[in-house]
């Protein structure tokens, strides 16, 4: 219970987004007391190695926020589940994995167990952006490979592979007044409802997602609207679908916006590109790690996921980097979980992995 209760620990530490100081300061403290030295870079990631064998390391990644509503968790413990009391998130996603690295350190040089030198990042506001691992130098890290424990899927879920992932915003540019005065407006509403009826949302086709997530206009009832702000993104294990669609994206609102003379500002960003883990360094890593699986009687499943996470940074960056499942259960809401089961499984795995 070791291992749950330090991860209890860091739940209750409030690090949403932007605001990972506190637990940061509590890593190093951590990591202090065992005599192992940390860095800290412009960015705020903490990073460390372990181990002074002349041989090569592998990494492990775990980022420090956590989504809102992520202050004040209260932890309980429920049916053999660690939870919040579903009036926050837990933050499993994805403290579980900062609590397996720290307490697989402590207990490796604790009780002096040999093991292969490996190196941790402990990376900021991944939930936003995955901007700790874009901002991260890999330069720093002698290993070729790693693994992050960011997949909310059970305890033996392989990642093989992740989509490119391009998020965009849209503003729809009129002129708002009065109800009063419907003459001197221009209403964002008819050019809006026109491009929204002309674009494919959803599945695209089996490689590719689109979703708009976000539409704000107007403020108050007594105003017609005159401008309309869009959010949306596209995932692809496919780069040159995802561009299509954006090209095709465009040119609608080209003409929805035509046709009513309105203005529009457009901007899209690439987050992060995808990989697939079929090349023959990673399909030993695959195999090494169904071998650990079965070894701990954990069915290995491999398979693709839509999510992103910081290993679709360090992959873009040539580290290859697998994400694996942690056993966490309905992230990002109040009702997530993760059985003492799946904890122990992870901190298991994760030593596997070193020794």
């Amino acid at each position: 219970m070791e291992i749950t209760n330090l991860f209890i620990k860091l739940v209750k530490i409030d690090s949403p987004s932007g605001f990972e100081d506190e637990i940061s300061k509590y890593i190093v403290q951590f990591l202090k007391a065992l005599k192992i030295k940390t860095a800290i870079d412009r960015f705020g990631n903490v990073y460390c190695r372990v181990g002074k064998k002349k041989t090569k390391p592998i990494f492990f990644s775990a980022h420090l926020d956590t989504v809102e509503p992520g202050r004040n968790i209260k932890p309980i413990i429920k049916n053999s589940f660690v939870q919040s009391d579903q009036t926050t998130i837990l933050g499993a996603d994805n403290k579980i994995a900062v609590a397996t690295v720290l307490y697989t350190a402590q207990q490796i040089i604790k009780n002096h167990i040999a093991h292969r030198n490996f190196e941790v990042i402990f990376t900021r506001s991944e939930e936003i952006g995955n901007y700790g691992a874009v901002n991260f130098n890999t330069k720093l890290l002698k290993s070729d490979y790693g693994y992050c424990f960011d997949s909310s899927s059970p305890i033996g879920t392989i990642i093989t592979a992740s989509p490119f992932y391009e998020r965009f915003n849209i503003n729809i540019i009129r002129q708002s007044a009065h109800t009063s005065l419907p003459n001197k407006a221009n209403n964002v509403i008819f050019p809006l409802i026109k491009f929204i009826n002309k674009i494919s949302l959803g599945r695209l086709n089996k490689d590719t997602v689109a979703n708009i997530g976000v539409i704000n206009l107007g403020s108050v009832r007594n105003t017609i609207p005159g401008n309309a702000f869009i959010q949306g993104e596209i995932r692809s294990f496919i780069e040159k679908k995802i561009t299509t669609y954006k090209e095709q994206l465009i040119k609608k609102l080209e003409k929805s916006t035509k046709k009513y003379g309105v203005k529009f500002t457009q901007n899209f960003v690439q987050e992060n590109t995808g990989y697939l883990h079929k090349d023959q360094v990673s399909e030993q890593l695959i195999n090494n790690l169904k071998v650990i699986f079965n070894c701990m009687n954990v069915v290995p499943i491999a398979q693709s996921s839509w999510g992103v996470s910081d290993a679709n940074i360090f992959n873009q960056c040539g580290k290859k980097c697998i994400n694996l499942g942690n056993g966490s259960e309905f992230t990002h809401s109040v009702k997530e979980r993760i059985s003492i089961k799946s904890i122990l499984n992870l901190q298991k795995l994760m030593l596997k992995l070193i020794i």
